[in-house]
């Protein structure tokens, strides 16, 4: 017995009739009769009366109409839920995102996203760029989004923001003040640092920053998360160097000063596995697509 065989019952018994039933399938009568008897045979039991007029359900077929109901319409639900997973308009997408991406580029990637695929469940996870990277490997995550790039040859990826660096520095020193700095003339000033481990991205890269502009930066104390780093310089520990995008991140007691041109850039890139055949991830991806169109 397949569904097809409950389809045809199904049309026979609520019609009472195989020539209504077979017009209702939009097959002959012969083999819609044909295949009534085959699954008579099949079950080894008579489903229909067939000598009265109309013809009636026997016990064993009002027994299967009750069954075969609720079944065909869970299968039909199922077709339907694969079909829209098949197109990506339902499922889970496992998103991993570095805390700065939630400050300017993130936040309407989603919106837009939610607005246009609302069955799909998103799976956030603030990860580092290492965590992510990994995370990518093991398939716990769908789509990373990072600072930097990476040379890992099994990932596609592509540049979404590219931002300058800015100046946190304690409001109540001189150097709020100021219009714009340059690099140099921090190198005698205490600086918060993200730390090196477990992802030296960023760190690394202000370092090389300071070191192209002719000093090593004083590192007064190191902060994990960016939220404490700004904390730390509201409490006048020392200034940082972070992605512009932080101006969305009000702190009383946190001044944000450009840097002089040509102020160092950073860059947040999105990364995913090369040829994964996600719909749900092709159609995130084109959502990211329409945002970076002018």
């Amino acid at each position: 017995m397949d569904i097809r065989h409950l389809r045809y019952f199904l049309a026979v018994a609520e019609e009472l009739n195989f020539s209504r039933a077979a017009q209702r399938l939009n097959i002959a009568q012969p083999p819609l009769s044909q295949q009534i008897m085959q699954l008579e045979a099949h079950l080894g039991v008579q489903l229909f009366e067939r000598e009265t007029r109309p013809i009636r359900l026997t016990v064993a077929g009002l027994t299967l109409l009750e069954q075969a109901r609720p079944l065909l319409k869970r299968f039909d639900q199922l077709e339907t839920k694969l079909q829209l997973m098949g197109s990506g308009d339902t499922g889970t997408l496992a998103v991993g995102f570095i805390s700065s991406a939630m400050y300017e580029l993130l936040p309407d990637v989603l919106k837009q996203y939610r607005a246009k695929y609302p069955r799909v469940h998103l799976d956030l996870t603030e990860l580092t760029g290492v965590e992510q990277e990994e995370a990518l490997h093991e398939h716990s995550i769908d789509v990373a989004f990072i600072r930097g790039t990476s040379s890992d040859p099994d990932f596609s990826g592509e540049i979404l923001v590219e931002e300058p660096l800015v100046v946190a520095v304690p409001s109540q020193w001189e150097l709020a003040g100021a219009s714009a700095l340059s690099l140099a003339s921090l190198k005698d000033e205490p600086f918060v640092v993200f730390p090196t481990k477990p992802d030296a991205t960023f760190s690394n890269f202000v370092r090389s920053c300071c070191l192209a502009a002719g000093f090593e930066p004083r590192i007064m104390q190191e902060a994990n998360e960016l939220q404490t780093a700004i904390s730390l310089v509201a409490s006048g520990i020392g200034l940082s160097l972070m992605p512009a995008s932080v101006h969305n991140l009000q702190r009383i007691g946190v001044t944000y000063v450009p840097l002089k041109e040509p102020a160092p850039r950073t860059v947040i890139s999105v990364l995913h596995r090369k040829n994964d055949p996600s719909p749900s991830l092709k159609n995130f991806l084109s959502v990211l697509q329409e945002r970076s169109i002018p």
